[in-house]
């Protein structure tokens, strides 16, 4: 714990290392809470078990608008826990890196690969990878070629290329 400079304790900063390692757990029950709806979700889209939770749900996006799950989000879920899904009742990692990761192992990358840097690299690093992967250059090692000029409207202020504004 540290003092103030007149020697008095400082509240904010009792127990700090404490409220980083239960932000750290919080982050792990997350994964695990998203792992588990995603399993959950696939269980009920399988042999279609959704139709019998309601009389007026024949399709799958009615049952997830009924229970209030976007079509997007549940799909992300789903594919979270078909990729990650074992893994992550395990160890959970950032459900962020994850989703953004999905596109990717979608098309055949290696799932195992992609948790590994999504548990070990930042946030920033991590992005960088998905960029470059994707197939485009790190900005750090690009020089630029293609640079197009723009100029912001003093009218209504919209950010335009320099060959549109008159």
């Amino acid at each position: 714990m540290k003092s103030t400079t007149d020697g008095s304790l400082n509240p904010l900063e009792t127990g700090l290392d404490e409220l980083v390692k239960k932000l750290g757990e919080f982050k792990n029950v997350n994964s695990l809470m998203v792992a588990t709806i995603g399993a959950i979700l696939l269980e009920c889209k399988g042999n279609k078990k959704y139709k019998k939770y309601a009389s007026h749900i024949t399709k799958w996006h009615e049952f997830l608008r009924e229970i209030d799950i976007p079509v997007t989000r549940a799909r992300q879920y789903m594919d979270i826990w078909k990729y990650y899904g074992l893994e992550l009742l395990e160890e959970g990692c950032d459900i962020e890196k994850l989703i953004k990761s999905l596109p990717i192992v979608r098309k055949g990358a290696i799932a195992e690969d992609w948790l590994t840097k999504a548990k070990v690299l930042s946030h920033a690093d991590f992005n960088n990878e998905v960029y470059m992967t994707r197939g485009h250059r790190h900005s750090s090692i690009c020089e630029h070629p293609h640079v197009k000029e723009w100029g912001k409207c003093k009218d209504c202020g919209a950010w335009l290329p320099k060959e549109e504004i008159v």
